[in-house]
């Protein structure tokens, strides 16, 4: 497993240019020759506004993968260009139809979960969520508290008011009243852009 912040870091050791300090992510040009050398335990995403309020964070290990969802009552239905789309008033037309297959309906829930966790290695594209069963009540703790930890350690937060949507969710690309209003950046009370801290490894 590699991260996005790991490229830079990658880049500047193939090319013989020493790594500031500032640099969150590690070189894993060592990869490049050996793919099966051991590297990340873990890999951490974040989803923001894009046209849509949102705030989702999530923790990877080679096993599992955690989400947590602070606007869980939204749905997830991607960037504005996506809803819209012809496909997407499709899916929508098939979606009132009651003709969508389970998977496909996915990106309709609302509320969504709070929490996700998913198993890798047995289910690829993360449509069983084993989230607040007992079974995995551990390792959802687990990854949480790392998730967290995380958070916490590189500045991140959790906004009272985010950019809320600028456009329906809806064919159309219909504007709504709060398009081009701005709410408070994640990270920003934190000062999250002066913080270098690096997370887990």
């Amino acid at each position: 497993m590699v991260s996005a912040i790991d490229i830079a870091p990658t880049i500047l050791e193939l090319a013989e240019t020493k790594i500031p300090e500032s640099v969150q992510g590690v070189s894993f040009a060592k990869l490049l020759k050996n793919p099966e050398t051991p590297f990340r335990n873990y890999v951490f995403a974040e989803h923001n506004w894009h046209d849509y309020e949102a705030h989702e964070r999530m923790v990877r290990t080679q096993d599992f993968l955690f989400i947590l969802n602070s606007r869980s009552q939204f749905t997830n239905l991607g960037p504005a260009d996506a809803v819209g789309s012809p496909s997407f008033a499709d899916l929508t037309e098939l979606k009132n139809e009651r003709k969508l297959t389970e998977e496909q309906a996915e990106i309709f829930i609302e509320p969504r979960p709070t929490e996700e966790l998913y198993y890798n290695q047995s289910d690829k594209n993360q449509f069983n969520n084993l989230a607040f069963q007992e079974k995995y009540k551990e390792k959802q703790n687990e990854l949480k508290q790392i998730l967290l930890d995380w958070m916490e350690e590189t500045g991140d937060n959790i906004p009272k008011k985010l950019t809320a949507d600028w456009y329906k969710k809806v064919p159309g690309y219909i504007k709504t009243p709060q398009n081009g209003i701005r709410g408070e950046m994640p990270g920003n009370a934190t000062n999250a852009t002066k913080n270098n801290n690096k997370g887990k490894f």
